[in-house]
């Protein structure tokens, strides 16, 4: 039989526990808001100061094209279920902008702002990241196969 005493001590422990799980939890939620809005004001910054002619545009492309991929893994990552239970959340979560990327680093070449060897790495660069993107589309009509949702 317990006593008074060992019944408050393992209160207080599952307490303890509740309380830890509940700060995991919170901070985990927080982190991943604050990723996401790094991403974009990284993203609207390296846009920014492309259309305001930056002279380091190989460094604001790349950044572009790195983070255009980063954020769709996340965004597969964070709504997979959805995207694969609504084909319209996928357009919307996890959207093709690695094409006008591509088509900036495009027109940066035809106007000579960068080299050819520059615009070699860029546009693999660029195809990876397509490439990455096509993974996802294609895990999401796996999943949608897997789990019986319409294409």
């Amino acid at each position: 039989m317990r006593t008074p005493c060992s019944l408050k001590y393992d209160m207080r422990r599952l307490f303890n526990f509740l309380l830890v799980i509940l700060i995991v939890t919170l901070t985990s939620c927080a982190s991943g808001t604050d990723q996401k809005r790094l991403l974009s004001e990284r993203t609207e910054a390296a846009e920014e100061a492309l259309e305001n002619g930056a002279a380091n545009k190989v460094e604001l492309l790349k950044v572009l094209l790195e983070t255009d991929m980063e954020r769709g893994w996340r965004s597969y990552q964070q709504t997979r279920m959805m995207m694969a239970r609504f084909p319209r959340a996928e357009q919307i979560h996890d959207p093709p902008r690695h094409y006008r990327h591509r088509e900036m680093v495009e027109k940066a070449k035809d106007a000579d702002e960068i080299t050819e060897e520059e615009y070699e790495e860029l546009k693999e660069l660029g195809d990876k990241v397509h490439d990455a993107w096509l993974t996802r589309r294609n895990r999401v009509s796996h999943d949608r196969a897997i789990w019986g949702f319409s294409r």
